[in-house]
């Protein structure tokens, strides 16, 4: 009994941190040089994107990276380019926040494939840290969304 408990109390809070804003605290999407459609490229029925430069600004300083994906022409057309900017904010996000607060986060390039066996997006965030020290370490999220574009799971893969 005591067990179930604490499984069911573990389950609630990993969904209540699940439930956190979606998007990061930054003063507004619109403010964010993001994917727009100039750069889609469509080839034999995929969409690719293929390293666009973006820049997230965030409070007084503006953070810049690269993004690419691809995936089935029909499963971006359904997913929308909003939802797929949404996706990289949330990403940025959620790598900011698995930093201690103290050092910097660095981005470097998102990646987002979409798996039409799962019917999910999978998606790289490779970034470094820079601790107080001016030490940097390179670091990989991968991070897996469904098909609507809601967050799954993140592991860190160095």
């Amino acid at each position: 009994m005591y067990k179930t408990l604490i499984l069911l109390l573990l389950v609630t809070g990993l969904r209540a941190q699940d439930s956190v804003a979606v998007l990061p605290d930054f003063e507004s999407p619109e403010s964010h040089i993001l994917i727009s459609p100039q750069h889609i490229l469509v080839d034999d029925g995929r969409v690719i994107i293929n390293e666009i430069p973006c820049q997230i600004n965030n409070g007084d300083q503006s953070v810049k990276f690269k993004v690419s994906v691809i995936c089935q022409q029909k499963v971006f057309a359904e997913l929308g380019l909003e939802t797929v900017n949404r996706i990289i904010l949330e990403a940025f996000q959620k790598g900011l926040y698995s930093i201690d607060p103290t050092f910097d986060y660095l981005p470097a390039e998102i990646r987002m494939a979409y798996n039409p066996a799962l019917k999910d997006w999978s998606l790289t965030n490779r970034f470094s840290i820079r601790d107080d020290k001016g030490n940097e370490n390179a670091t990989l999220l991968a991070m897996d969304f469904d098909a609507s574009g809601q967050f799954r799971t993140m592991k860190r893969v160095y």
